[in-house]
């Protein structure tokens, strides 16, 4: 689910409106009734996650939700070191102002 556009893209179906008000917030069903949301802090240079799963007792939700974290964890230090290495071989490219028409 998207808020900005307040577009809903199931993964077995086509898109569709929401009808709801835009909100900077990116929501993501997964599988077994669980979901993922992501957004930006209202008021903090941050970024909040949020889970929710749906399991036959606290002590499994506790454990998918951990799953869940280390996925999230593992992803962002991946994107970081991929940052990491793209500023540290300097890599822009030219500015040009000639183009061959």
């Amino acid at each position: 689910r998207d808020y900005v556009s307040g577009i809903r893209k199931p993964l077995d179906g086509e898109e569709e409106h929401m009808g709801l008000p835009k909100s900077n917030v990116l929501y993501y069903e997964l599988e077994n009734n669980a979901w993922f949301a992501v957004r930006p802090s209202g008021n903090e240079p941050k970024i909040k996650f949020y889970f929710g799963v749906n399991e036959n007792s606290l002590k499994n939700a506790m454990s998918k939700i951990d799953e869940m974290k280390a996925c999230v964890r593992s992803l962002l230090n991946k994107q970081s070191q991929n940052m990491a290495e793209f500023t540290a071989k300097k890599t822009f490219l030219p500015y040009t102002t000639k183009f061959n028409m």
